[in-house]
């Protein structure tokens, strides 16, 4: 566990202070500001599947990793994938569509909701200041979007 401890210090996850008392040296860890990130309800959440932990707990699933070992073969277009009628790889995987799993797979959908919830949210931001980036250019005709 010791080793453990230490090696999350190294990420920035958590801290070791040590404590001399009675002569003798002892290790304390502490939560650090990036890892209290990773609690779930940090920084007065509604839900404790809000934000950072779900995006972790999300992307940490079996049927996610599964998928990843799928890619290479459906983006290569290989014989594999005829096999497969050309199913995505999250298809593949586990047998079934993304959306047929998170019907029938309560836990995992709640953080995969928190996920598209936390990221839209975060996309929405991005999209529109492309967006008005991309007009000033458009307006010295560097581009050919077009907005109304």
């Amino acid at each position: 566990l010791f080793r453990c401890l230490r090696l999350l210090c190294t990420t920035g996850i958590i801290e070791e202070i040590v404590i001399t008392e009675d002569g003798s040296k002892k290790s304390a860890f502490l939560l650090t500001e990036m890892g209290q990130l990773l609690q779930t309800g940090f920084g007065g959440s509604a839900s404790p599947s809000d934000g950072v932990p779900s995006v972790v707990l999300h992307w940490m699933e079996q049927p996610l990793w599964d998928a990843w070992s799928h890619l290479p073969d459906y983006l290569a277009g290989s014989p594999k994938a005829e096999d497969y009628n050309l199913s995505p790889p999250f298809d593949r995987a586990n047998g079934m569509s993304a959306s047929e799993f998170y019907r029938t797979h309560d836990y995992s959908r709640i953080h995969r909701n928190s996920v598209a919830k936390y990221a839209s949210s975060k996309e929405i931001n991005s999209i529109l200041e492309a967006i008005l980036g991309k007009r000033d250019k458009i307006a010295q005709g560097d581009d050919l979007l077009l907005f109304s």
